[in-house]
């Protein structure tokens, strides 16, 4: 009986070092995936291999450049995993960076940015292109040719479109109705190319545009009508009935019959 005794106690000694042995070895592969995933994290997102330290621009402005690399880097150290900070090219998202440029830089017209593996990204973009000045109360800024303003200023080369009707102006938007913008080019397009005179100033009333030459003359419009055949009338008037002794002061081509009046 003694012999069986010892036995069975034997048994149960051997039996709990097995356990023992493989819930070890359990927790030493545990340990070990651990480790191999903890080294591949932190060698994608923390080791320097992966850190972003080449931004390359490609543009034509020198300021404008100087400006993006500033709002990248910063934009770059903002970038956390569990509330420690890393460069890693992984986490850089290029369509969160784009809307971000194209929000703090309205004078850009496109802007496109590719990841350059492992540790550099490159940036190219276009600015946009004045094609007249917007005055808005005395306020006065660059706009491009899809009627976006940009820019701050006025340049002495360009024509003046005058809008006091807009409530509210900001940059980067487009604060005339496409309608408006598509006749409004046609119109300065039109006279460009049909009348020996120079536009400064348009002025936006309503359905009603003024153009006021560098002459001192203006020309009313209406943009409900055809403003090709408006430019037609204008030119047909100056060619054959403006007199050289006689100084223009406006002409009305709002109606069926044509209106004007010499100074």
């Amino acid at each position: 009986m003694v012999k069986v005794k010892y036995k069975k106690r034997y048994r149960r000694k051997k039996i709990k070092k097995k356990k023992k042995l493989k819930i070890s070895r359990r927790a030493i592969k545990a340990i070990f995936i651990l480790c191999i995933l903890g080294g591949i994290v932190w060698f994608l997102f923390f080791s320097s291999f992966f850190q972003v330290k080449s931004i390359e621009i490609y543009g034509q402005n020198p300021e404008i450049k100087k400006q993006l690399h500033q709002i990248i880097e910063k934009h770059i150290e903002t970038q956390k995993i569990l509330f420690l900070p890393t460069k890693t090219i992984f986490l850089l998202s290029t369509n969160k960076l784009t809307h971000l440029l194209q929000e703090q830089f309205p004078e850009i017209s496109s802007i496109q940015i590719h990841k350059k593996y492992p540790q550099g990204i490159v940036v190219r973009y276009k600015p946009r292109t004045p094609f007249v000045n917007f005055c808005h109360h005395n306020q006065c800024f660059l706009m491009d040719k899809q009627g976006v303003i940009f820019k701050s200023g006025k340049s002495k080369d360009l024509v003046t479109v005058i809008d006091n009707q807009i409530d509210e102006i900001q940059l980067g938007n487009t604060p005339l109705t496409s309608k408006n913008k598509d006749l409004l080019w046609e119109l300065i397009e039109e006279i460009s190319s049909k009348i020996n005179y120079s536009i400064k100033e348009i002025y936006l009333k309503g359905d009603t545009i003024e153009v006021v030459m560098n002459e001192g003359w203006k020309a009313i419009f209406d943009l409900n009508k055809d403003i090709s055949y408006q430019t037609n009338i204008l030119a047909l008037f100056l060619e054959n009935q403006l007199q050289e002794d006689k100084e223009l002061e406006y002409i009305d081509l709002r109606f069926d019959k044509i209106f004007y009046k010499f100074k």
